[in-house]
């Protein structure tokens, strides 16, 4: 009875209604008055991205902020997110959002498992201890069709941090060139993870993505200590100084039709389990349906994968020096090229690596109907064209690009 009660009294309890904030003005100011409903930024024409996002910070609920076309140069440092709110620009990459050195760009407080979506918006200029384009700590975050680019951290996550038990999708976006430049055959920061950092106690989802030239000291696209699943994203053009070039993994990660192609380890430490140009694991990876190939160091050890991984079936892995593959070896190919194209934007919104015509990944993923579940290769490409459909098609292809794969949603906004 004290249940039902309780009930009640919630369900009929006031319901914070959505507010949708129109940003109006480029310039960079703080809100005049925050949670009173109106975006009116002290010393600026109207409502300010900062002003915006700090309206929605003092009020319960859900609220939307919009961002017309343009550059968003943040004088005044990082954005400091605190209660859910989505955050949409109109068309992908013509929002810019550049911190300029200042922080990170976005900094989510999700105490309490806020909700945070960033949609089609271009984060770039971070300069932070960790995180410089994205830290999420503790809330459920979205990142869909963003460009997360240029930045960097100090210690981890150049391009994107999530920890504090965060969970995070990034849906159809491109985290590309984060991590100091080289100087002289070695990175400056940060000096681990380019691209991605996902805490020991934290949830990542990659999904018809990219992750490409990201740098570190360590582990130039991603390091995974928590849980991970990728599908349909290629890693590709990320450089490690003396670790990874592509993914470490030391937590739990499940891969299903991804693309490691063309990643480098610069130089060597011997006896390191961590060293590859492509995929190092120490931890629990199960892959299947995917290409691990081309990747490069500068001497002996391994330079496509390292570590035992766990295969659940048609894998293509060029080089399993130092890499042991375990579990099934139903549809395996060892010792062969791929033939893939250089990395580029063959459709959809993040670039891909083509299958040639004659490559050995055609047609040699998983022969079940694709549509993701045990096993079976996903429904669609990187790119959101359908697999295991179209004219001379027999079945899914092996990595994120499907050659021939039939009009899907491609061109979705």
């Amino acid at each position: 009875m004290k249940r039902a009660l309780l009930l009640c009294s919630l369900l009929s309890g006031p319901v914070a209604t959505a507010a949708t904030f129109v940003v109006n003005d480029a310039d960079d100011a703080h809100d005049a008055n925050p949670g009173n409903g109106t975006c009116d930024a002290s010393g600026a024409d109207g409502c300010t991205l900062r002003a915006a996002i700090e309206e929605a910070n003092g009020r319960a609920g859900l609220d939307h902020v919009l961002v017309p076309s343009g550059s968003y140069d943040l004088d005044l440092g990082t954005l400091f997110v605190s209660d859910p709110v989505r955050i949409v620009g109109p068309v992908v990459g013509t929002v810019v959002i550049d911190v300029q050195g200042g922080g990170s760009v976005f900094d989510i407080d999700g105490t309490g498992g806020i909700r945070v979506e960033l949609h089609r918006l271009t984060i770039q200029g971070g300069d932070a201890m960790a995180g410089g384009g994205i830290i999420n700590r503790g809330g459920v975050v979205l990142v869909h069709r963003t460009i997360v680019r240029g930045n960097t951290a100090f210690s981890e996550g150049a391009g994107i941090v999530n920890g504090d038990g965060g969970v995070m999708s990034i849906v159809r976006s491109h985290i590309t060139d984060n991590g100091d430049v080289l100087a002289g055959n070695e990175i400056g920061l940060p000096g681990r993870s380019g691209g991605i950092e996902n805490d020991s106690d934290s949830v990542l989802f990659i999904d018809h993505s990219a992750v490409t030239g990201n740098r570190a000291n360590r582990f130039g696209g991603m390091r995974n200590l928590g849980w991970l699943i990728a599908t349909n994203s290629t890693f590709s053009g990320n450089l490690g100084d003396v670790d990874t070039g592509g993914i470490t993994n030391t937590g739990l990660a499940f891969m299903n039709n991804v693309t490691l192609y063309d990643n480098q380890v610069l130089n060597l430490e011997d006896n390191n389990i961590y060293t590859a140009g492509g995929l190092a694991n120490v931890g629990l990876l199960f892959i299947g349906n995917s290409i691990i190939a081309g990747n490069t160091n500068a001497g002996l050890n391994p330079p496509d994968c390292n570590g035992t991984i766990s295969s659940v079936g048609y894998n293509l892995v060029q080089d399993t020096e130092g890499c042991t593959l375990a579990g099934s070896n139903t549809g395996v190919l060892t010792g062969v090229d791929p033939l893939l194209g250089a990395l580029l934007p063959n459709g959809g919104d993040t670039p891909t690596h083509a299958l040639a015509a004659n490559s050995p990944a055609r047609n040699a993923g998983n022969p079940a109907f694709p549509n993701g579940l045990g096993t079976a290769c996903m429904p669609t490409d990187q790119r959101y064209r359908l697999r295991g459909v179209g004219p001379g098609v027999g079945r899914c292809d092996m990595g994120a690009y499907e050659r021939g794969g039939a009009p899907g949603e491609e061109q979705a906004p």
